[in-house]
């Protein structure tokens, strides 16, 4: 088991209860020195390493079983890696979480603006669940 923090498409219920079993405690976290961009022509984000950033909001599921983090790991494929790092809850307590972020060979994905994620709740999950609608448990 592992906690699993996320920051795009994963943080809403939809999407993750179309990849994993869901049931899981959750809580609002910031992961710091990492920004998060928008992936060029998709809905979705990637975090990028970056010191003394302002961090990236999220949410961290606890307790992931290993069943759903292969799971998220099929659906996170090839451009992402999980590493493990500190993020802050909300209560200020500070964790280590696993991490989706960009594997540098597939940096080019990365554009240079921030996700929209106002854009991503308004309309941009709608389009989301369409493309990746094949991805269920």
């Amino acid at each position: 088991m592992a906690d699993i923090f996320t920051y795009g498409s994963l943080m809403y219920t939809p999407v993750w209860n179309t990849v994993a079993s869901g049931g899981y405690k959750k809580s609002f976290a910031t992961l710091e020195n990492y920004v998060r961009r928008a992936v060029i022509n998709q809905e979705y984000p990637v975090v990028l390493p970056q010191k003394n950033s302002v961090g990236v909001k999220g949410v961290v599921y606890f307790a992931v079983n290993q069943t759903d983090i292969r799971r998220l790991d099929e659906f996170e494929g090839i451009y992402y890696i999980r590493k493990r790092e500190p993020v802050i809850l909300e209560n200020m307590k500070t964790i280590h979480a696993e991490v989706y972020i960009l594997n540098d060979i597939y940096s080019a994905i990365a554009s240079d603006e921030e996700w929209d994620q106002s854009h991503f709740e308004k309309s941009g999950i709608t389009i989301f669940l369409t493309n990746y609608n094949g991805f269920s448990r």
